[in-house]
């Protein structure tokens, strides 16, 4: 026998937890998914190469303002850049095209770090 399945929504989740009734006991299930096609995520991203003092950070803060990003980006102690940011999976993926489009001649590795948006940051800033 198939339980009604129990459904907890929040906002950007879902998760659903469905539950069957046999004779040799009860066996439940969560799914849970992000809802929507826009995921919102925060990726950490390091930069390497010749990426300081090169306007780096300005052209990234730039860039961040033609689209719904979030967080900042900053140098680092061994020369890398980091830029954290929030938005939504294509929107995130647009914005690490266009920096790495905009400085390719300094870039000679990227990394990224993908996870869940925290949605701590109301814009995006350069911090020093």
């Amino acid at each position: 026998m198939l339980e009604p399945p129990t459904i907890l929504n929040r906002v950007g989740f879902i998760a659903v937890f469905a539950e069957t009734t046999t004779e040799k006991g009860s066996f439940g299930k969560w799914i849970c998914d992000v809802v929507g096609s826009s995921r919102h995520e925060r990726w950490n991203i390091h930069f390497i190469g010749h990426v300081q003092g090169v306007g780096f950070r300005y052209n990234t803060q730039r860039l961040a303002d033609d689209l719904p990003i979030t967080g900042f980006v900053r140098n680092l102690a061994d020369g890398r850049v980091e830029v954290v940011a929030e938005g939504a999976t294509t929107d995130l993926d647009s914005f690490c095209a266009k920096i790495e489009h905009a400085m390719s001649g300094h870039i000679q590795k990227v990394q990224i770090d993908r996870g869940l948006a925290t949605g701590e940051f109301s814009s995006f800033q350069i911090r020093f």
